[in-house]
């Protein structure tokens, strides 16, 4: 998957893990989240380790809305750094 911008690479101890369907990303998290952010579909969900419950869904468009509106408040040199990669 060369279209895949590892945004830590700088940052020790960030070790974001993707989830895999074939050669297809269905998710990520992280050895210390007690979750997972799934798709599935236009689906976006986060989901319990330790159930497998799923929580917090929302359509593709919304969670992608949040995502952007959030970084933008909390750390906008993250997005200059992605577009710079």
């Amino acid at each position: 998957m060369n279209n895949i911008t590892n945004l830590f690479k700088d940052k020790k101890g960030f070790e974001v893990e993707y989830i895999y369907s074939g050669d297809v990303i269905t998710g990520v998290t992280h050895p210390e989240w007690p979750y997972v952010i799934t798709k599935n579909g236009a689906q976006r969900a986060l989901v319990c380790k330790e159930t497998g419950e799923p929580f917090g869904k929302l359509m593709k468009d919304d969670f992608n809305a949040i995502l952007m509106c959030w970084l933008l408040i909390d750390d906008p040199q993250l997005i200059d750094q992605a577009k710079a990669n």
